[in-house]
Parts: C-alpha cells; structure tokens; sequence
C-alpha cells in the first residue's frame, strides 16, 4: 500500500499504508518489550532469560531485543516520511476531497 499510495496519490491507499505502518510499529513495540509469556523475545524476556540460563543465553536475547527496538525506529521514520510526502503530494489531498465527496453521494443514492 506505501509503494502504490505514492505512486497513485490515492487517498486510499494513503491511509491503507498509514494503517499497516501503525499496526506494525504497535507489533514491533510490543515485541521489543517483550512481556514474559506471550512470544516476544524483548527487553523483559532477555531479563528472565539472565536470571534463569546466565549470559550465555541472556547476550542472543538482547540483541533481539535491540533489533526489535531498531525495527521500531524504522517504523516510525517510516510514518513520518509517509506523513510527509502526503502532505507534499497536493493531487492526493485534491483526490482525497473527491474520494470522499464520491463515497458520501454513493451513500445517499444508497449505491
């Protein structure tokens, strides 16, 4: 959705692309934490990991972490570059008002 949201400039797919990039920065965020039984390989469970198996395991568990937590960075220059260039891209904001103008006289036809 991000490579066809700039390609096509369509609204659509704009906010497509703004929702898979913040449902996957909310994954990522959870995972780099890491709550203890639910999967994530983050922060606390790289914590338990030291407290039970020592730092022969403890060291592969933090890097996991880290990357978690660098993906997450990602994620979020993702959005905001994203953000911008939908800001810049003045044929999507013309494209969005029609969309939405189109969508609600579909509505009141009851099309």
């Amino acid at each position: 959705p991000v490579y066809r949201a700039c390609g096509t400039g369509s609204a659509t797919q704009y906010i497509m692309g703004f929702i898979g990039l913040s449902i996957a920065l909310v994954f990522s965020l959870f995972t780099a934490i890491g709550p203890v039984g639910y999967g994530g390989t983050g922060l606390m469970w790289a914590m338990q990991v030291s407290d039970h198996k020592g730092d022969d395991a403890f060291i592969p568990a933090i890097i996991m972490a880290v990357l978690w937590i660098l993906q997450s960075f990602f994620f979020i220059w993702m959005l905001y570059k994203l953000y911008k260039y939908y800001k810049q891209d003045k044929a999507s904001l013309a494209k969005a008002k029609s969309e939405l103008f189109a969508s609600e006289v579909k509505a009141s036809l009851g099309a």
